[in-house]
C-alpha cells in the first residue's frame, strides 16, 4: 500500500486493480493467504494487532545492515 500510494504522490501513477473491489473480488477467487503474524513470537502478533500499524522492513535498513556487519555469538 506504501508502494503504490507513494508511486501516487511522485509520479502520478493510477493504481491497477487496487480498489476494494478488486480486493474483495480476489478473496473470492481463494487461495487467499492469511493475514498472519509470527510464529516464532506470539506477542509479536498482539503487538501487531493492539497498535494496527505495520513497521516495513525498510524502516529497519540501518539495524539490520548493523546486524549484518558485526559478529554476534551463536549467530552465522
Amino acid at each position: 500500500m506504501r508502494i503504490t500510494a507513494d508511486a501516487v504522490a511522485r509520479h502520478g501513477a493510477r493504481p491497477w486493480r487496487m480498489t476494494a473491489a478488486d480486493y474483495t473480488a480476489a478473496l473470492g477467487e481463494g487461495e487467499s493467504t492469511p493475514l498472519a503474524a509470527s510464529l516464532w513470537d506470539p506477542g509479536l502478533a498482539r503487538a501487531m494487532e493492539a497498535s494496527g500499524s505495520a513497521v516495513m522492513e525498510e524502516r529497519l535498513l540501518l539495524a539490520l545492515l548493523s546486524d549484518l556487519t558485526r559478529t554476534r555469538p551463536g549467530v552465522r
